[in-house]
């Protein structure tokens, strides 16, 4: 009786009370630690094969989606500090040195002014500010010290100099119009040059008679040219691009970016925005971005490193500090999220906001025993959601849960050693699984006074045997499996399924006729189908990996966490050659070590480590790109021969070959490299790297 008034007494003492979290769009960070040269980053750039490379004042890094492969001056660099990068139709990714001297990268080789006599130049070197790549595929640099700018045609150098001109420092940018004529574009006119430093012509500016708007900027974003002030933003062509609202002027705009879909992204000195609205790393100092293969957003942030922006952001939220502990249980519909952590606070979330349904603070002072089980309950009808929670030796029961928030409790009626495990909601009734024993108890009772809850106990026998996989099939059965065989629930008693034969499941899940379940091995998944009939039992033994919990997201897909990537289970459309499939979720955003997962039609929550990721469904069910292999070249005995569709090599010197590629994949972290040199069969060798030796494979 003391136990029973203690326990009202508490339940008066319900708290509902607000969390103060951060909502921020998912990201990932790179810094020193994860490869590159320096956390100081002023540039990202994306070639013609999709390779990412990034600038710093240490030596530059490419990025092939795997790992980070450094260059410095040991590499043939003429130096470590690199502004930026620019392609040209030749192949040849240039180099912005600090220190003005000429170099480009192509074919895993750095043509510098040493061993490359059309890079040497012919006067004392400034800083390189920018490279043009102009209309005729030539390459136009331009110096720190405007008296003068390079144009690289092919393999011919010249130099303009502007030394007879008055006003040298003031012009933005060069274009090259026609062969040795260029055009100088000031803020209010426009001067047409020759190459040998003779003026021909000028003309105003489309710049001219705007006022307040500021001096003029150049942007030069991963291959897009755009001059922009305070008010609007030109093309190359000096065509009006969008006008820019005054709601900008406190931050300092450095370069401007349009993606695909015309979304304009403003990198300045307080972080990004995006069309006006959006605002991403604030108080960052943005340098660059770009985006990958993928189309994700690389993002450069000054001496913090580099920031990768989800391609799918606006259906994307990260929810910081979220909860303390761990995450005991998570249910989500329609928006609303609800879950309980290790401190067996019960949690909603909705709209970006976390409140606390009830607190069980009061109760660390009472008397605990082992239960942890936990269950949402919708009532479709009301349209009200209802919470049970079987804590330690006591069941809580919360009704209209975002409502009236009605609240009933009792001493649970299992004896003290039977742990809850499970839960599971089934019509009329709950199936509660502990270590050996399922029980069901009516919804009714808990509407009542829980001191009389009525509970059957489904196994008749006394049952020694552990329970291990327990879920609930389409056809509102509940089925487990224990060490001597698989059972379900009929007319309320439990009924072995010799189909299965010996087979004990570890965990297992329905999706439509499906039955898919991990041995006690954790290493064999096993896909059950027609399982009431002729059983067909499929054995999947090439995913390489240790199988853990299932989430089941629609009707249609099943999500398994492992011990590296995520797997989706997918049924495929009827008359397909294939039934499902299972292939590896290699989303960098997700997090491997979720501690639970839910998910209602539109989206899907990870909880790790304090936070939540919600991603939209679509996110999960993208089809990652596959790998690409770039070969480089062979190297033949003492000779190196670059990669073409046809090469000729005399065969007396077959053991000295080897062969160079390089691999781009962003969305595979882990891949494996074969390659077959039998003409008459496949015979596949394994290689631990991006060469194939042939005389030593």
């Amino acid at each position: 009786m003391i136990k029973r008034l203690l326990l009202l007494f508490f339940l008066q003492q319900l708290i509902f009370f607000k969390l103060a979290f951060s909502q921020d769009f998912p990201m990932l960070h790179y810094t020193v630690n994860d490869g590159l040269p320096s956390n100081t980053v002023y540039y990202v750039y994306k070639d013609s094969k999709g390779f990412l490379w990034i600038a710093t004042d240490k030596g530059i890094a490419r990025y092939n989606g795997i790992r980070f492969e450094t260059f410095t001056t040991a590499n043939g660099m003429p130096d470590n500090e690199i502004f930026s990068f620019q392609e040209d139709p030749y192949g040849r990714l240039w180099l912005a040195t600090f220190n003005g001297k000429l170099c480009y990268y192509k074919n895993g080789r750095f043509y510098n002014a040493k061993n490359t006599p059309f890079l040497h130049l012919p006067f004392k070197n400034t800083i390189i500010k920018k490279i043009i790549i102009e209309p005729d595929s030539s390459v136009t640099i331009l110096f720190a010290n405007k008296d003068k700018f390079v144009n690289i045609d092919g393999e011919k150098q010249s130099t303009v100099y502007l030394k007879s001109f008055s006003n040298v420092d003031d012009f933005f940018i060069t274009r090259k119009v026609a062969k040795n004529c260029y055009k100088l574009i000031y803020s209010d006119y426009i001067k047409t040059i020759s190459s040998t430093d003779s003026f021909i012509s000028q003309s105003p500016s489309v710049f001219n008679n705007v006022p307040n708007c500021g001096s003029l900027i150049i942007s030069n974003q991963q291959n897009q040219i755009y001059l922009f002030n305070k008010c609007s933003i030109y093309g190359i062509d000096l065509k009006l691009k969008k006008h820019l609202t005054s709601k900008y002027n406190k931050a300092q705009i450095s370069s401007v970016y349009f993606d695909q879909n015309q979304n304009l992204f403003l990198n300045t000195d307080q972080g990004i925005i995006i069309n006006d609205s959006i605002r991403v790393l604030n108080n960052f100092n943005i340098t660059s971005i770009t985006q990958d293969v993928m189309n994700n957003y690389w993002i450069t942030a000054g001496k913090e490193g580099v920031y990768v922006l989800s391609y799918n952001y606006m259906k994307s939220n990260q929810y910081n500090n979220a909860y303390s502990g761990i995450i005991w249980y998570a249910y989500a519909d329609n928006n609303h999220v609800f879950y309980t952590n290790s401190d067996d606070n019960f949690y909603h979330m909705s709209g970006g906001k976390v409140s606390c349904i009830f607190d069980y603070s009061p109760y660390k002072k009472m008397e605990y025993g082992n239960n942890h089980g936990f269950l949402v309950l919708k009532d479709t009808v009301a349209n009200k959601y209802n919470y049970l929670n079987f804590l330690n030796n006591y069941i809580f029961y919360v009704s209209d849960a975002l409502g009236d928030k009605k609240i009933t409790a009792g001493l649970q009626p299992f004896n003290n050693s039977e742990i809850v495990k499970s839960i599971i909601d089934f019509n009329t009734h709950i199936y509660i699984r502990t270590r050996n024993r399922v029980f069901s108890i009516k919804y009714l009772h808990f509407q009542n006074d829980l001191s009389t809850l009525n509970v059957k106990n489904i196994l008749l026998a006394d049952n020694s045997d552990l329970i291990f996989a327990f879920a609930k099939s389409p056809d509102n059965e509940v089925w487990f499996s224990t060490i001597n065989g698989v059972y379900k629930i009929v007319n309320g008693q439990d009924s072995i399924q010799p189909q299965f034969k010996d087979i004990t499941f570890n965990k297992f899940e329905f999706l439509q006729n499906y039955l898919i379940g991990y041995t006690l091995d954790g290493n064999t998944l096993l896909v059950c189908h027609d399982i009431n009939n002729n059983i067909v039992i499929d054995s999947s033994i090439k995913q390489n990996c240790i199988w853990d919990k299932f989430y089941k997201i629609d009707n249609e897909h099943l999500l398994i966490s492992t011990n590296d990537y995520f797997r989706l289970f997918t049924i495929n459309p009827p008359g397909s050659r294939v039934k499902y499939t299972i292939t590896a979720v290699e989303n960098p955003f997700i997090p491997l070590r979720a501690e639970t997962i839910c998910s209602d039609k539109n989206n899907c929550y990870f909880f790790a480590k304090g936070s939540i990721l919600k991603l939209g469904i679509e996110d999960l069910f993208q089809t990652a790109k596959p790998p690409q292999l770039h070969f480089n070249f062979i190297n033949y005995g003492s000779s190196r021969y670059l990669m073409k569709d046809k090469i000729k090599l005399h065969f007396k010197n077959h053991k000295n070959i080897n062969i160079s590629f390089s691999t781009l994949s962003i969305a595979s972290k882990s891949v494996l490299y074969q390659y077959s040199a039998s003409k008459e069969k496949d015979n596949w060798v394994n290689l631990n790297g991006e060469e194939i030796n042939i005389a030593d494979p």
